[in-house]
């Protein structure tokens, strides 16, 4: 039998365990968490893949991808 794969919405992961969605975004985009494309628009993030992530980065995204985040949300509301 092969491993049972779990796997979130960037949304319901963000919904989880508590952290914001864009900034999940931004991992994705920036390479740092695998998602797969399911359709045009929905990604999914596969629960080790993220626990791997958290690992990784001591429980929190570096302060460089809130940084980013904070810019890019701050242009778009401007915009």
């Amino acid at each position: 039998m092969g491993e049972e794969r779990e796997a979130f919405s960037l949304r319901s992961l963000a919904r989880r365990y508590h952290v914001d969605r864009a900034i999940i975004s931004e991992l994705v985009r920036s390479g740092q968490l695998p998602a797969a494309r399911i359709g045009k628009r929905r990604l999914l993030v596969l629960r080790r893949d993220w626990e791997a992530l958290l690992r990784r980065k001591a429980i929190r995204p570096d302060s460089n991808t809130v940084r980013v985040v904070e810019e890019r949300l701050k242009r778009e509301a401007a915009s």
